[in-house]
């Protein structure tokens, strides 16, 4: 298989520009180790998720992201790769829903201008989760769904008391993967305040 040395740098350079070696690592699709080596491998903790049996190193997980997931949640980390083209929503709903931390940085990689199979999947899977309207479920059978994954991202934030506090998308491999970024931070403290208020 071809890797595309260009959006190989790109993943490499929105990861170093988020991680530090105080985070400690959850990396969803750990693959042969590339992203670790070039970015994780100073961190102060690393696990990576694969679940190709063949690929065995000390820090790496066999396992499907989803069943890790949903039997050990994301445990102690502050900084998830969701390298997920294709299952992106369903793995961040995941990742929100298990999250503890006061803060957490995600990177991300999904599909960016949608084909018709692309787009099928897609309205399938946001129709599984009440973070997005119908209405743009439908938007997302038509147009790129940039906007849409935003508005998704804040939504299952909101639902798990966070707020994103910033964003950063782009595409490579003429729009057909969109790579991003984000960091949130939790709501929970404001919201007991403003219980306490009342």
């Amino acid at each position: 298989m071809q890797i595309d040395n260009g959006d190989t740098k790109s993943k490499i350079k929105i990861r170093r520009s988020l991680v530090t070696n105080s985070d400690i690592v959850l990396d969803l699709f750990a693959g042969n180790g590339e992203m670790f080596n070039s970015c994780y491998s100073n961190c102060k903790k690393y696990t990576g998720i694969e679940i190709k049996k063949e690929i065995v190193r000390d820090n790496v997980v066999t396992s499907d992201n989803l069943s890790y997931l949903d039997n050990n949640g994301i445990g102690d980390a502050t900084f998830v790769d969701i390298d997920a083209y294709g299952s992106c929503a369903k793995q961040f709903i995941k990742v929100l829903e298990n999250c503890k931390s006061d803060s957490l940085k995600i990177v991300f990689t999904d599909g960016g201008k949608i084909d018709a199979q692309r787009r099928q999947s897609l309205v399938k899977e946001l129709a599984h989760t009440d973070n997005v309207d119908p209405s743009e479920k439908l938007f997302c059978a038509y147009y790129v769904y940039d906007d849409v994954l935003k508005r998704f991202f804040a939504k299952t934030c909101a639902k798990n008391m966070y707020h994103i506090t910033s964003f950063y998308m782009t595409h490579k491999d003429r729009n057909q993967v969109l790579y991003g970024a984000m960091t949130i931070e939790t709501t929970r403290q404001i919201k007991i305040n403003q219980n306490k208020s009342k």
